[in-house]
């Protein structure tokens, strides 16, 4: 991808585009340009009531340094609602008063390559009952590439389908072109309640081809 800054035209390698216009990408500009808005309509009680789901010790979250910190209210109301319009799912005005998602009870992702028409990426056996399943997957050079954000091939984060088996290779190879053999994935899966809450994740990996 071809950059500049004040020293003259670069080129960045493996960058993730930054003005895709795909329905999810679309979707999540839709949401941030809603959301503030959405969120100066809230009451003072249901500000207070994201405040404490912020706070909960659940919400704790550790950063790359390890170290521990808390989203605000409002930070929450836009990560739920913003997860929410991917699935076409109407915003929430008051907080959520349940705790997240159970993980799914079975996942499995098999990734071969088919020739021709590059590498499929089939998840199957999708047990997320009446929730939405969502999926981080990064294709990799080698297995150990994925250990750094910055040396993947490919990518997406987004739902996938409610059907078994569910193939993505459309959604990746429409944004990264073909992926071939001797490449490493790296998948994870989670599934997300009607409130936006999304479980812990199963996670799988294996070379491709």
């Amino acid at each position: 991808m071809f950059s500049a800054n004040k020293f003259g035209f670069y080129l960045k390698n493996r960058v993730m585009p930054s003005h895709r216009s795909t329905t999810l990408a679309n979707n999540g500009r839709t949401a941030f340009a809603c959301l503030p808005e959405l969120w100066r309509s809230t009451s003072p009680a249901q500000r207070a009531a994201w405040a404490v789901y912020a706070a909960a010790p659940a919400q704790e979250k550790t950063n790359s340094l390890g170290q521990k910190y808390y989203l605000t209210n409002y930070q929450w109301f836009v990560a739920l609602n913003t997860r929410l319009t991917w699935f076409f799912i109407p915003p929430l005005l008051d907080a959520p008063n349940i705790a997240a998602p159970t993980p799914p009870a079975f996942a499995l992702c098999t990734v071969y390559n088919s020739g021709i028409g590059g590498s499929e990426f089939v998840f199957v056996d999708i047990d997320f009952s009446t929730l939405h399943p969502f999926v981080e997957i990064g294709i990799f050079p080698t297995k150990t590439d994925h250990l750094s954000d910055s040396n993947f091939l490919a990518c997406y984060r987004g739902p996938i389908g409610m059907s078994s088996p569910t193939n993505i290779q459309t959604e990746i190879e429409s944004l990264w072109g073909t992926i071939s053999d001797g490449c490493y994935f790296l998948s994870r899966i989670y599934r997300m309640d009607h409130h936006g809450q999304r479980s812990t994740y199963i996670q799988s990996g294996a070379p491709i081809g």
